[in-house]
């Protein structure tokens, strides 16, 4: 008979199928132990092997899953964090604005926006200014919120805050989007006294500071 052989062909297959394959070799060394008898691996540690290589793969499964966990976890701290940050953020933002005190920032850790070059107007936002609170009428839980429109804006956020004095924490991000200076209907809780900021916003995220802080009692 002419000279065989035999396509081991291994190197391609996943760790699945090579367990698979030495079980199957394992079974047949033994089947066939007459004819093999100085086999160099016998079955009993191929199999020794395939039981170590499921145990390990059980494990890394395991230690990945956590990984998945802890991950996830992470991302969701990163992201109350940055809300965190912003909301401080919008705060000292306030505070600098009401107080005059830029230092404020720098102790912070946070920076002032680069202002925008006089040639360049359509980079300069601007803070919306002479912004006012009234009654809408014959309506409670309502207000009417104006003020100056600036030129080249896309839209405008708004936030709010309660109580007898200004607050001394605002929402990280604004309550509501409004494409007009005149007009907005603000829903709101009656009988509160209520303050408000207006700030404006261009495309490919620039933005203004906060507008000065007004307040109403909301009918």
């Amino acid at each position: 008979m002419a000279k065989q052989s035999i396509n081991i062909d291994i190197a391609r297959s996943t760790e699945s199928e090579l367990c698979d394959r030495s079980l199957t070799m394992a079974k047949g060394i033994e089947t066939n132990a007459s004819k093999l008898p100085n086999i160099p691996i016998p079955p009993s540690k191929l199999r020794e092997r395939v039981a170590k290589i499921i145990e390990t793969r059980s494990e890394i499964n395991e230690v990945k899953a956590k990984l998945a966990q802890l991950e996830e976890q992470n991302r969701m701290e990163s992201e109350q964090l940055k809300s965190d940050f912003k909301s401080n953020a919008v705060h000292v933002e306030h505070t600098i604005n009401t107080t005059s005190d830029t230092s404020l920032a720098g102790a912070v850790g946070l920076k002032f926006r680069d202002k925008p070059s006089r040639g360049n107007a359509i980079e300069d936002t601007g803070v919306p200014t002479n912004v006012r609170l009234s009654e809408k009428k014959n309506t409670s839980g309502v207000l009417l919120l104006d003020f100056n429109k600036v030129s080249n804006v896309r839209s405008y956020g708004v936030i709010w805050g309660y109580g007898s004095t200004q607050p001394s924490e605002w929402p990280s991000v604004p309550m509501k989007i409004v494409t007009t200076s005149q007009n907005v209907e603000l829903p709101l809780e009656s009988g509160k006294r209520v303050w408000v900021a207006v700030k404006s916003y261009r495309s490919r995220g620039i933005e203004s500071g906060w507008s000065d802080v007004v307040s109403r009692i909301v009918p």
